[in-house]
């Protein structure tokens, strides 16, 4: 997937873990679309902070496990899959 990062917003991206699941997500949605504004971080671990909730709908084949790896974009945020950082992974399973 192919997308422009905004200087003002972080965007969340979810893909497939193994490449034999590619065929099982037929759609992914993401909720707001156009990104995650700035004004959320950095993060201070202050009373009363509220971290941003991210959505994302997928449209999947059923009876397929998927192993699905979301990753935060942001400049500040170095990917590695053995810490995981800016990352999370999950299953799914849509019986």
């Amino acid at each position: 997937m192919l997308f422009e990062i905004d200087c003002c917003k972080w965007m969340c991206v979810c893909s497939v873990q193994n490449d034999g699941d590619k065929d099982n997500i037929i759609n992914t949605t993401y909720y707001p679309d156009l990104g995650y504004s700035y004004a959320y971080f950095p993060y201070y671990n202050t009373k009363g902070y509220l971290a941003p909730l991210v959505f994302v709908q997928f449209e999947v084949r059923r009876g397929a496990l998927i192993q699905v790896w979301c990753k935060l974009w942001v400049s500040n945020i170095k990917h590695h899959k053995n810490d995981k950082a800016g990352s999370t992974h999950f299953e799914l399973l849509v019986d």
